[in-house]
């Protein structure tokens, strides 16, 4: 079974097409950024990361 985990990040506007495409490549423990989306409203992304377990997902 795994897991998912929506991240909402607020960002400077100046670096939200940097950090869309940067994300998925940032190396995790366990756990990887499966999708990131900009968005509208308070916050500037969502990024989904994906795991197999809670346990490896908090770290």
């Amino acid at each position: 079974m795994s897991v998912r985990a929506f991240v909402l990040i607020e960002a400077d506007q100046t670096r939200v097409e940097e950090l869309r495409d940067a994300l998925p490549e940032i190396e995790l423990d366990g756990s990887q950024v499966t999708s990131v989306a900009v968005v509208s409203g308070p916050y500037d992304l969502i990024a989904t990361v994906e795991s197999t377990d809670l346990a490896q997902l908090g770290r």
